[in-house]
């Protein structure tokens, strides 16, 4: 557990740093040039940077790779970033930026000041999903039989995002319950992004309000994946309204693409982008003028997103087990 923060443990250090090598620069190169403000700049980076971490580590547990494979992710990662660290350096000159990242470290603080008290998790018929993603990410590291059940649940019945980051972050800091733990926090909290994007210039306040909202704290220690997917959700609807307000196909697509991250980080997010995706159909599509190119580019990115997850589960544990098994349905 996090009380293990009491004693000294110098692969918890690891976790930061590769969070900090992984999450930007990959998608900070996509979104560098594009004339957005800086939070959506900083929202797509780290929407694209999650993103593609996800879909290189379930690459290389589908294929059977070794673990030495999340090294060359790493490496990759920190190869960009620091490429583009000029650029990074310049965002980071930015007075709104401090302020943006000023208001995020107050929230990290305080979020992992709370972490550290747990000493068990309870939360009623909750007490088992800790474990269960726990378990989920260690299975995605590979060498796991597809039998294998978690707390009940077959491996399709979740889906796999946010379990195959955890899994590269114990695969390069180690395999114990606090790496995943700290891991899970550090992905939570960057919900926090989106949020600032949707308030406008109130860093100060989003911050406050999530440090005394009980329900993100509660989400934020409790190690599942239901905050990644609200940064996904959140980012989605800000990019979509964004997209709308501009007349910017980019946007719009890069919204559908969150949305397709977040039914892949948690089934709850379903709702949210059929809203959107019956909106697009009924009002923005009949008047586009390119509509089957802006379709077919909407779909690509959703398959591009969910294919690779639905091809496997569905070769492994067949169609009905794969689409039948989430709570969800």
């Amino acid at each position: 557990m996090i009380y293990a923060f009491g004693r000294m443990h110098w692969n918890l250090i690891l976790v930061p740093v590769v969070f900090l090598l992984t999450v930007f620069g990959p998608g900070f190169l996509c979104v560098r040039r594009l004339d957005w403000s800086i939070e959506e700049k900083i929202a797509a980076s780290l929407t694209l940077s999650l993103l593609f971490l996800g879909l290189a580590c379930f690459g290389v547990f589908a294929s059977g790779l070794p673990r030495a494979a999340h090294g060359v992710i790493l490496a990759a990662c920190a190869v960009l970033t620091l490429s583009l660290s000029t650029g990074i350096l310049r965002l980071l000159a930015s007075p709104q930026v401090r302020r943006l990242l000023t208001g995020f470290g107050l929230l990290a603080l305080w979020v992992l000041a709370l972490l550290a008290l747990i000493r068990n998790y309870s939360g009623g018929a909750w007490y088992g999903d800790w474990l269960e993603h726990y378990q989920r990410s260690l299975f995605f590291l590979g060498g796991h039989s597809a039998a294998e059940t978690f707390q009940g649940y077959a491996l399709p019945a979740r889906p796999p995002l946010v379990n195959t980051i955890a899994a590269h972050f114990l695969a390069l800091a180690g395999e114990e319950y606090r790496v995943y733990q700290l891991t899970v926090s550090l992905l939570g909290l960057l919900v926090y992004f989106p949020a600032c994007l949707i308030a406008g210039h109130l860093p100060g306040l989003v911050a406050v309000f999530l440090m005394l909202n009980p329900m993100f704290v509660q989400n934020a220690t409790y190690s599942w994946t239901k905050l990644p997917a609200v940064f996904f959700v959140l980012s989605g609807v800000a990019f979509y309204v964004a997209g709308l307000r501009h007349g910017d196909f980019r946007r719009i697509l890069l919204a559908f693409t969150c949305l397709a991250a977040g039914v892949l980080a948690h089934y709850s997010s379903g709702p949210y982008a059929l809203f959107l995706a019956l909106h697009y159909l009924l009002f923005v599509l009949p008047r586009a003028q390119r509509r089957w190119r802006e379709l077919a580019a909407i779909l690509l990115a959703g398959a591009v997103v969910l294919g690779p997850w639905l091809a496997w589960s569905v070769t492994t544990y067949g169609p009905l087990a794969s689409l039948a098994s989430p709570s969800s349905v």
